[in-house]
């Protein structure tokens, strides 16, 4: 499990496209801890969307992950 992002990170990373990143299961998966570390639910959900498609196993991961955790809820139902 990782360390918990602090926001003032979060708030540093730009911000790009989704269509102009690699399509790696594990660069989504870190841009949606970012997301819901600033509280863009929506957004982190959209890219943890896209790591779950390319990435079966990062479910779990995520259901056990701090950064995640307002997401932890809603992961079993709403992020397929």
């Amino acid at each position: 499990m990782s360390r918990p992002l602090e926001r003032a990170h979060c708030q540093s990373y730009p911000r790009l496209r989704r269509k102009d990143l690699p399509q790696v299961a594990l660069v989504h998966y870190n841009l949606a801890c970012y997301e819901c570390q600033l509280g863009n639910l929506e957004m982190a959900k959209g890219h943890l969307k896209l790591a779950f498609k390319i990435k079966k196993g990062l479910r779990l991961e995520a259901l056990d992950e701090p950064d995640l955790e307002p997401l932890w809820n809603s992961l079993a139902s709403e992020v397929e």
